[in-house]
């Protein structure tokens, strides 16, 4: 090709239409800069837009790229396929353009998924990560006092007769029962010997509860003797938001160190413990002087 004879094939048709260099590019999507290289003979318009120059000039592209007229004969036989020649490379470059884009896309997926999946690796290693810590020894063994003193007064309660009927006995001793199998086999338990704890393990310890079903209990005791209503009180008043606020702390605690890889938080998540493990203590010492108002207010 001849980018001068373009150039001024383009320059002439372009003046016989009474088109400035600027109302050409505006017509066609280029700049006045591109049409005026391109009749300086400095360059050629890309195959993209030959279709749409050829239509504004009143041209066809073969007659832009040979730079002249042709005569009608000959264009008719060659015109087609040049069109079918650029529709071709249209193509070929839009499939380009599209897998470039696919490809981006795949690797920032692959990316993604990978960087998740290493987050997961090591969020699951620091929650199963252990960490010593040693309950104190003081409370622990009041709490396995106050369990043997829960459990005789059971077996007082079992083999005593009582003034209560049958179905209040039953209940007052599922009551006691179920809340000393639950102490007794409390998630925080098994490690007052001291041991290796991990996220995880304080996550089942927080929402493990300790006593439940007191107050219906005191309900029972409080029809025989109105004085036991302080008693109930003083538990319901302990237990349920002391309970809550922190299991709370432990959950949000839980959650914060979840959604970080930050392991700071280990020790103040840890000396958690020590509150639970009061909480343990006073959950024995109200089942303990709830045993021992069912002994004094029913047992003959």
């Amino acid at each position: 090709m001849n980018y001068d004879d373009i150039g001024k094939f383009i320059a002439n048709l372009r003046k016989e239409k009474n088109l400035t260099q600027k109302d050409l590019a505006l017509k066609i999507g280029v700049t006045d800069k591109a049409v005026s290289k391109w009749e300086r003979g400095k360059g050629c318009p890309d195959v993209s837009i030959l279709d749409e120059l050829s239509s504004v000039l009143g041209v066809s592209i073969l007659e832009i790229l040979k730079g002249k007229r042709i005569d009608e004969k000959t264009l008719n036989e060659v015109n087609d396929y040049v069109l079918d020649t650029i529709n071709y490379s249209k193509d070929e470059i839009n499939n380009k353009y599209k897998n470039l884009i696919l490809n981006i896309i795949s690797t920032l997926i692959i990316v993604i998924i990978g960087f998740i999946f290493i987050l997961n690796l090591y969020h699951i290693n620091y929650l199963n990560k252990k960490e010593s810590y040693k309950l104190d020894s003081t409370e622990i063994s009041k709490i396995d006092s106050n369990l043997e003193k829960i459990y005789n007064n059971i077996n007082i309660i079992e083999n005593s007769k009582t003034i209560f009927t049958k179905q209040e006995n039953e209940e007052l001793l599922n009551i006691l029962k179920s809340n000393y199998d639950r102490l007794k086999e409390h998630p925080l338990f098994k490690y007052k010997e001291g041991a290796s704890f991990s996220i995880n393990d304080l996550y089942v310890i927080g929402e493990t509860s300790f006593n439940s079903n007191l107050i219906d209990g005191y309900k029972i005791l409080k029809f025989y003797d109105e004085s036991k209503i302080n008693n109930m009180y003083n538990y319901s008043i302990f237990d349920f938001p002391t309970r809550v606020l922190l299991f709370n702390t432990l959950n949000k605690g839980y959650n914060s160190y979840k959604y970080s890889i930050n392991t700071k938080d280990y020790i103040a998540f840890y000396s958690t413990l020590d509150a639970y493990l009061g909480i343990m203590l006073k959950a024995t010492d109200n089942l303990l002087i709830f045993s021992n108002d069912v002994i004094e207010v029913g047992v003959k």
